[in-house]
């Protein structure tokens, strides 16, 4: 009976170490690799992209400013360039992404990243719309995702921050 008991035991400190490092696991790191700011007219698809997606309500929930005009030469994307990497045993889903609006923001019009998988990486970017007199570089970024049904909020670092 004693060596069932310590068998049981030990099997049960087994499984409880496993279920803690799929917990810790979870938890993603994200930072922002690079920002870069670029003439809307240099991505002339994009734009007509983002002003259809605003005039339809597609990103009302990423809005920040109306657009006071479709003249293409007044405005700039600024992109922020994530990385995002799992260390865990399980995939992170739904991940959404949202940054801190600054002076001169429009919309965060792309954001688009998939589910991060076990042990990967993914290398998504953020396009913002900004008037082109106020754009600038040093968005604060997040993301939102699930693990184990829970959802969870992580800033993405800078490389100043790191």
């Amino acid at each position: 009976m004693k060596k069932l008991a310590k068998f049981l035991g030990s099997v049960t400190l087994i499984l409880l170490v496993i279920f803690a490092y799929l917990v810790a696991g979870t938890r993603l790191m994200v930072s922002v690799t690079g920002e870069t700011i670029i003439p809307a007219a240099q991505e002339s698809e994009r734009f007509a992209q983002a002003l259809r997606k605003i005039k339809d309500g597609a990103i009302d929930d990423k809005l920040y400013a109306s657009v006071p005009t479709e003249d293409i030469d007044e405005y700039s994307f600024v992109v922020l360039d994530l990385s995002i990497r799992s260390f865990g045993l399980l995939p992170c889903e739904w991940i959404q992404a949202g940054i801190a609006p600054m002076q001169g923001d429009i919309a965060l019009v792309e954001a688009d990243i998939s589910d991060v998988g076990p042990l990967s990486r993914e290398t998504p970017s953020l396009w913002i719309l900004a008037e082109a007199s106020k754009a600038q570089t040093g968005h604060r970024a997040w993301i939102e995702y699930y693990a184990f049904g829970y959802p969870t909020v992580v800033d993405a670092k800078t490389h100043t921050e790191e």
